[in-house]
């Protein structure tokens, strides 16, 4: 996975986002609590967390949280914030180092690239789920993600980061997308 992989994840959150209605940021989404309003600020908030882990400051959250609940336009906001995170990961040598991830860690910056990949991927079908928009992701990144995640499939359920994890009711013989999303925690 290289950062080009972030660009295209946020390709397809943008191209939800884009279409939000006045009336739709109050809408609830998939992920259990959160209105269309507060996954956009999560992902903002994530942005930054990135960024700043990335530029070696240490991660500000309630402060960035603040910020990015006071603001008026989530849409510009996210946008130069996530523009601000791939700028981090293009940065020269960037793949090649570890990173000090809040709750994972020590971790090579590939494996950070990963999980922020995927935090957008799945993101931008929440937010498709709540707005009622087209929910098919782009298919060579769910295969990224996917490749990514099913070896710690077992791990899912209990990381809290992901509901119940998989179900165990989705086949083999399922789409990817399926079978990423139900591996996921999420449940079409």
């Amino acid at each position: 996975m290289d950062p080009s992989s972030l660009d295209r994840a946020h390709r397809e959150v943008r191209l939800r986002l884009q279409s939000v209605s006045a009336p739709q940021w109050a809408l609830p989404t998939p992920c259990e609590g959160w209105s269309v309003s507060e996954l956009v600020q999560h992902l903002a908030v994530g942005a930054t967390m990135a960024s700043q882990i990335l530029s070696g400051e240490p991660w500000t959250r309630e402060a960035v949280v603040e910020e990015v609940s006071s603001v008026s336009d989530l849409r510009a906001e996210w946008e130069w914030r996530t523009a601000e995170e791939r700028a981090g990961f293009a940065t020269f040598g960037a793949l090649e180092r570890a990173v000090t991830h809040p709750v994972m860690g020590d971790i090579p910056c590939s494996q950070f690239l990963g999980m922020r990949v995927g935090d957008a991927l799945l993101h931008a079908w929440d937010l498709a789920r709540a707005i009622g928009a087209y929910d098919q992701l782009d298919p060579e990144l769910v295969v990224e993600v996917w490749t990514g995640m099913s070896p710690i499939a077992g791990f899912i359920g209990k990381s809290g980061f992901f509901g119940l994890g998989p179900s165990g009711e989705v086949g083999e013989d399922a789409p990817l997308q399926s079978r990423l999303l139900d591996l996921s925690g999420r449940r079409p």
